[in-house]
């Protein structure tokens, strides 16, 4: 997709270009004056430059670059959703983490509470 972006962003302007039409044109059986069999072929370049075209080039050449917003638009929105996605996964990661912690924490204060209780109980 970004090459095509990349595509769309450099040539934004072939509308304005004057060529239309490229042809080869290649006539394998042919004979020449002397009624020889000899192959012939030509290639032809159409161009065509519209004078007044009533802005029908301009508005291609807007529709080009209005279309390259669009998909930058797009991309960056998906990008967007896709590090919000990111983030969501994240911070349920860490609230699993501070669980886990805080469970790991009553137990450590339970045996620490045992041990002390242990240890009052042998002195006195």
């Amino acid at each position: 997709m970004k090459n095509r972006l990349k595509f769309k962003k450099k040539f934004w302007f072939l509308p304005y270009l004057p060529f239309s039409t490229l042809t080869l044109k290649v006539q394998p059986f042919t004979s020449d004056e002397n009624d020889e069999w000899k192959p012939s072929w030509s290639i032809g370049l159409d161009f065509q430059l519209t004078i007044f075209d009533k802005g029908e080039r301009k508005l291609a050449s807007d529709n080009m670059k209005s279309n390259l917003a669009n998909l930058t638009y797009e991309e960056s929105l998906k990008q967007i959703e896709e590090t919000i996605m990111g983030l969501e996964t994240k911070r349920k990661t860490l609230n699993f983490d501070v669980s886990i912690n805080q469970i790991d924490l009553k137990k450590t204060l339970k045996m620490i509470m045992k041990k002390n209780i242990d240890l009052y109980k042998k002195d006195s």
